[in-house]
């Protein structure tokens, strides 16, 4: 069978097609960036990834950046048919626990949610119409991206708040449950022992989480409600003093403005005042001191929670660096591990600078290595559960 993936983020699109086995095989895939601007970038790849089609011209919305690889798939003939869609969804609800078929419950249910995450889940709800305008009858799945952190216990989930708000379906939900389980299933691979120990993962991108693991299970994770608690972002503040909302509100913020500084000003770009990619911020680092400061925050920030993580697993075997700053910023990983020997981590400067698997040193207490997460991956692998649970879909 085949799945269409479809990930969509504040402002891109990661979509793709899968041949959905027991191990998902990439067939085509497709990123949009910068959605909405005035420039940005569309390309299809083939499994190998090689690029098929390119534009520099940036997609006006979600839903047309998804319905033109839609019609490019068309084109490809019988070997581009699909059964199914998967789509990741960043939703703070216990309905969606497990892979959901996208029927009409679902979606009222969704379309009630999206004031918990307005940067994410409208882009999801519009990737799941443009699909159902194409392909009516096809089988639609949402997978949460918060669904791997069920298993946290009670004293790690709940919120300090009264039991009438915490009623109300507040919690923590944690994120980049996906990656977790993309990463899980890599490490277990190439260490089983290590994916059935004691784990962090490092999310570190333009979002960036640390999540504690223990025998493949999530024990505690750095956000919570929404994707913009825990750690300084590229754009997101990451945690901060509840104090800071009631004073910009009193100062006559209102709530979606709130949203937006939280969201979209705030983070490394707050901070530096000049972006909020690392990149461009490493660089900069050099002559420009709020650029320096920016990135001194993160790696402080990074730290802080690391060993937050590894009190929550009472010790750590293994340290995964994934996401775009975690597999591709060896400067990055090398101030985060720095002053951390305390905690067993000991970095081997020559293969964490060519970016090797394993960037540990001989004889450090724990393991550290670099996994590239596939989030479309992971969706094709619970895509492909659910239409084995439900084989009346299987026909498309």
């Amino acid at each position: 069978m085949r799945l269409l993936t479809v990930n969509t983020g504040s402002s891109s699109l990661k979509a793709a097609l899968y041949a959905a086995g027991s191990a998902p095989a990439l067939i085509y895939s497709c990123s949009a960036d910068a959605i909405g601007a005035a420039s940005g970038r569309f390309l299809i790849r083939d499994g190998d990834g090689k690029p098929l089609f390119r534009s520099e011209s940036a997609a006006k919305t979600h839903a047309a950046a998804l319905t033109a690889f839609l019609h490019w798939l068309a084109q490809q003939g019988p070997e581009a048919e699909f059964e199914a869609a998967a789509h990741r969804l960043v939703v703070a609800s216990q309905a969606f626990l497990a892979p959901r078929e996208l029927d009409g419950a679902a979606m009222a249910e969704l379309e009630a949610e999206q004031a918990e995450a307005p940067d994410h889940l409208p882009q999801a709800i519009a990737a799941i119409a443009a699909v159902r305008r194409l392909y009516p009858e096809l089988a639609q799945v949402g997978c949460s991206d918060s669904a791997f952190h069920a298993s946290m216990p009670a004293e790690a989930r709940t919120v300090p708040l009264p039991g009438a708000w915490r009623g109300r379906g507040m919690e923590r939900f944690g994120y980049h449950g996906l990656s977790c389980a993309s990463v899980l299933a890599a490490l277990a691979g190439l260490d089983s022992r290590a994916a059935q120990g004691r784990l962090i993962v490092a999310h570190l991108g333009n979002g960036a989480s640390i999540t504690a693991i223990r025998a493949g299970h999530s024990v505690d994770t750095t956000m919570g409600l929404t994707p913009c608690g825990g750690l300084i972002m590229s754009s997101r503040t990451g945690d901060l003093d509840p104090g800071v909302m009631v004073y910009l509100q009193s100062r006559g913020m209102t709530a979606a403005q709130v949203n937006h500084l939280v969201n979209h000003q705030g983070g490394l770009l707050g901070i530096s005042g000049i972006s909020g990619d690392m990149r461009t911020l490493l660089v900069q680092a050099e002559s420009n001191p709020q650029a320096q400061l920016a990135v001194a925050c993160f790696h402080w920030q990074a730290r802080k929670h690391l060993a937050a993580m590894a009190a929550s697993l009472g010790g750590v075997d293994c340290l995964v660096f994934a996401g775009g700053i975690g597999e591709n910023a060896p400067a990055v990983r090398a101030e985060i591990c720095r002053g951390m020997e305390w905690m067993g981590l000991q970095l081997d400067a020559v293969r964490n600078e060519r970016g090797a698997a394993v960037i540990s040193a001989d004889g450090s207490r724990v393991s550290i290595r670099v996994i590239a997460t596939d989030e479309n991956q992971e969706l094709a692998r619970q895509g492909a559960g659910w239409l084995r649970q439900h084989p009346q879909h299987q026909e498309g």
